[in-house]
């Protein structure tokens, strides 16, 4: 799920986490989706400022803080998580969704990722 932190003059900020595991980014790409309307590049071993510039090209998005994290699954997989703070959007935002077209051999793959 997503989650709400305290931003400036107490306003409330979305966090939602993006997983994604692939060992091969070529044959699984990692393509989000935001209501419907605008999706990104493949996002598959992005750097945390890669993804936050794709991200906020998206329509209505606006200012993002993104950070990244390395994980591994027990299967051998390896991935990132990455956490997108919404900074200029607040309250309830929808959640980014994974174009499940785009994704080919993911093991680890599955409908909408732990946003």
């Amino acid at each position: 799920g997503s989650s709400l932190s305290r931003g400036i003059a107490g306003s409330i900020q979305e966090e939602q986490i993006v997983t994604f595991l692939s060992n091969d980014c070529a044959s699984d790409k990692l393509v989000l989706i935001l209501e419907s309307s605008s999706q990104t590049d493949n996002l598959c071993g992005a750097s945390a400022s890669e993804f936050e510039s794709a991200i906020e090209r998206l329509i209505g998005v606006g200012k993002l803080h993104v950070s990244r994290e390395v994980i591994e699954s027990m299967s051998g997989h390896k991935g990132y998580s990455w956490t997108v703070t919404f900074k200029s959007r607040m309250g309830d935002v929808p959640l980014l969704n994974v174009d499940m077209t785009q994704v080919g051999n993911g093991r680890d793959a599955s409908g909408k990722f732990g946003l």
